[in-house]
């Protein structure tokens, strides 16, 4: 079967993009997208060289925040992106800003062996910091 790129057929081949969380305060007009995951290593290394994160999960992210922005609804356009990792070996909390935009994507860890409260506590932290 061949499909013209101009199609609907042609668009139902394109996957759902689905956050694993998407928080959306209607008052302050602030919305956080959190994409959790699970690896045995947060960063990955080739070469011997120092660990870094992963490129697939950082598009993946971007994604998401590319395919929600409007110009119909302003507040997409600063959308917090979170990405979190259990702690495995490494504690892990940074930001940065991607290229020359306003997305700021922010990289965290949790340590899952503690306290169910302790873990509460931590992803408060993430999320409103």
């Amino acid at each position: 079967m061949t499909f013209s790129k101009s199609t609907d057929e042609a668009y139902t081949l394109l996957p759902v993009m689905e956050t694993d969380v998407t928080l959306y305060n209607p008052q302050t007009k602030k919305k956080i997208i959190l994409n959790a995951k699970y690896y045995k290593d947060t960063l990955v290394s080739r070469y011997g060289e120092k660990g870094k994160m992963r490129r697939d999960h950082l598009s993946q992210i971007l994604t998401y925040v590319m395919n929600q922005e409007t110009d119909v609804q302003p507040h997409t356009k600063d959308t917090r992106r979170i990405l979190v990792y259990p702690t495995v070996d490494t504690e892990l909390d940074v930001s940065y800003v991607y290229r020359n935009t306003s997305h700021v994507i922010r990289v965290s860890t949790v340590n899952l062996n503690q306290d169910w409260r302790m873990i509460e506590q931590r992803l408060k932290e993430i999320i409103c910091n």
